[in-house]
């Protein structure tokens, strides 16, 4: 789905400074940590990795990293590919970072300030698991979906260890820390054991009912397991040969992480799908932590040296001081907001707003700084926002528009008319504020049926809604004749349609583009009828004549899809493109592209943005990793420009 966000910025003479780089620039908003890992030789020192379900060519996870215990993160991943990170592990001789990805294992010599590919050998290579020897440095096991695989040489090569393991998917490998010789794998078939280093296995199933997820050895003994299943949490005292369940106080469910004490055996943590539990008696009885825990989606367990720290991977990372009384969350620096909209206010450099999945975000004083704005909001999937003045900001969501009247800071449905409509791209008119404009796109109801779709105005500042054209077709985003606003264009799956009697009718413009998904629109600054459109498959277009006629202008590198375009206020032949593999600037209207992705951790970029009162800085939000900000050089102008940013 391609969506739109539309804001109005005076004009500004733009070029790249001379060495433009990309900063994060938040908001910090969370992400889902699916492995956490503890530097052994520095408790303070963290390693996350983050998965994210995406589309196709969006990027997937990330690894970050603390320095602080876990109270603030950076990205760290460098040479890493855009993968979902599925687990990870530390050498404690050599402090070398392995993480395990569906693409392989990657690794990191620089305390992952880079990394590089390490999977010479391994097939079938999605890793779910990777385990370290502790007394061997560069002795390295990694498990998935093509069984076990050791390498004895940090991970230049690997070999297949999968005798007695065959056809299985192995979910979790545990390497015992007292005899590490001997290894553990949960699969779906159970628990297998291995006394000899991964040479051989043998199943430890013995009272196991169901599959395995995740497995803990008990400190300080070479014999006591925990598993968990599907059903609840199973232990063993006799190296695996039987085992019983011990989950008195764990609602029956899946068992997420396992985690026993480093310092004392008869402590356990696990994490289900919505708690985490403690038991303080070798898993006879469990209590639940839930003074500060995260309600859900908890991923993985880790411990930190000392006996009473705990991490929790969900959202974020939650920490524990005092063995789970009480936690606190830190998403300081993780950036992996999915950003579907950025509005600035014209006017007023201090106002950033950014929306996606998990509601609005607010820079009431100026990128880096965020507030969440959410109350209010019924639903946190926004993929449209544009302002009015400086408190009026509206929000497109999969439940209509909701108007917030104080900056963000509380919102109200505003969807009288829109009928359930979801709203995929804002535009309002800024000679006339109250006037808005809403694109939708059809809701499908099974056989073969539609509702919905198509273009609502508003002339009451989105008290009301009515229906005025295009149903059944989704609109992707506005655009405004900044000269004449009664003059504004539309890009749809079917090509562009134009107005001249601000909305009230609409007409085909009849063009290379009809019959095509029109994915993003710009007018220029100071030439009106000299329009730029993108296609979804990543061909550029140019218009001299208001949108009557179009001429090839170039195209997006091979596979890049356009999620958004601006030109430069003054100069019809600057332009700034968002696509799915960075950010790409024109000099020639087009005709040709340079990519300017340095400093950019996440390429799959959605809006772009320009405050309108600091033109020097261009914003961009991304897939699954925030807004960034890139320096520019500008010079005021009279002229006023309006600027188009839709999003897949």
């Amino acid at each position: 789905m391609r969506l739109c966000l539309a804001g109005y910025l005076f004009g500004v003479a733009l070029a790249l400074s001379a060495s433009p780089r990309w900063s994060s620039i938040g908001p910090d908003s969370g992400a889902d940590v699916r492995a956490l890992a503890i530097d052994p030789r520095n408790a303070n020192t963290l390693y996350a990795g983050t998965s994210r379900a995406k589309p196709q060519g969006a990027p997937g996870g990330s690894v970050y990293k603390s320095l602080d215990g876990g109270s603030s993160w950076n990205a760290a991943s460098v040479g890493l590919p855009d993968r979902n990170i599925t687990a990870l592990a530390i050498d404690a001789q050599s402090g070398a970072v392995y993480a395990g990805t569906p693409a392989g294992v990657f690794k990191s010599l620089d305390a992952s300030g880079t990394w590089a590919a390490a999977s010479s050998g391994l097939t079938d290579v999605g890793i779910l698991s990777i385990a370290c020897d502790p007394s061997a440095s560069g002795r390295v096991y990694a498990a998935g979906l093509g069984g076990v695989f050791v390498s004895t040489n940090g991970g230049a090569s690997w070999q297949p260890a999968i005798l007695g393991l065959q056809g299985l998917t192995v979910n979790v490998i545990v390497v015992d820390p007292a005899n590490p010789m001997t290894l553990y794998a949960s699969t779906s078939s159970g628990v297998y054991r291995s006394p000899d280093g991964a040479a051989s296995w043998e199943p430890a199933t013995g009272g196991l009912s169901s599959a395995v997820t995740t497995l803990s050895v008990a400190s300080g003994s070479t014999s006591v397991l925990y598993a968990g299943t599907g059903t609840g949490v199973f232990k063993s005292s006799d190296l695996g040969m039987t085992w019983n369940p011990v989950g008195a106080g764990i609602p029956a469910g899946v068992i997420r992480a396992l985690a026993a004490g480093p310092a004392a055996s008869h402590v356990v943590y696990a994490a289900t799908a919505s708690a985490v539990f403690l038991s303080t008696d070798s898993g006879s009885t469990w209590k639940p932590l839930s003074n500060g825990t995260p309600v859900f989606s908890v991923a993985t367990l880790a411990l930190a040296v000392s006996p009473s720290t705990v991490y929790a991977g969900g959202v974020g990372v939650y920490k524990s001081l005092n063995t789970g009384a009480t936690w606190s969350l830190s998403r300081t620096g993780f950036r992996q907001m999915i950003v579907f909209g950025l509005a600035a206010v014209p006017g007023r450099p201090d106002r950033l707003y950014a929306g996606g999945f998990g509601g609005v975000f607010a820079s009431p004083g100026g990128a880096p700084s965020w507030t969440g704005s959410t109350a209010g909001l019924s639903t946190t999937n926004v993929y449209a926002l544009a302002t009015a003045g400086v408190s009026t900001v509206y929000a497109g969501t999969d439940q209509g528009v909701f108007r917030s009247a104080d900056g963000g800071t509380s919102w109200a449905l505003a969807a009288s008319g829109l009928d359930g409509a979801q709203v995929v791209s804002l535009a309002t008119d800024p000679a006339t504020p109250s006037t808005i404009y809403a694109g939708s796109t059809p809701t499908y109801f099974g056989n073969g049926i539609y509702t919905g779709g198509g273009i609502y105005k508003s002339l009451d500042g989105a008290g009301s809604w009515q229906s005025v054209s295009l149903a059944g077709y989704t609109v992707y985003s506005f655009a405004l004749d900044p000269a004449n606003t009664s003059t504004l264009h539309a890009a749809t799956n079917i090509g562009v349609f134009k107005s001249t009697d601000s909305g009230n009718n609409w007409t085909t413009v009849q063009s290379a583009l009809t019959g095509q998904t029109v994915s993003a629109l710009a007018i220029s600054a100071g030439a009106a009828d000299v329009l730029y459109a993108t296609t979804a498959g990543g061909a550029f277009y140019r218009s001299t004549d208001g949108a009557v006629t179009w001429s090839a202008a170039g195209s997006a590198p091979s596979g890049a899809s356009v999620q958004a375009l601006v030109v430069a206020p003054d100069a019809p032949t600057v332009l700034f493109a968002g696509t799915s593999a960075g950010v790409l600037t024109s000099t020639d209207a087009g005709v040709t592209w340079t990519f300017v992705n340095d400093g950019l951790t996440t390429l799959f970029i959605q809006a772009l943005a320009i405050d309108p009162r600091q033109p020097s800085t261009l914003f961009a939000g991304t897939y699954g990793g925030s807004v960034f900000a890139l320096p520019l050089t500008a010079s005021p102008l009279r002229s006023n420009v309006r600027v188009v940013a839709p999003r897949q």
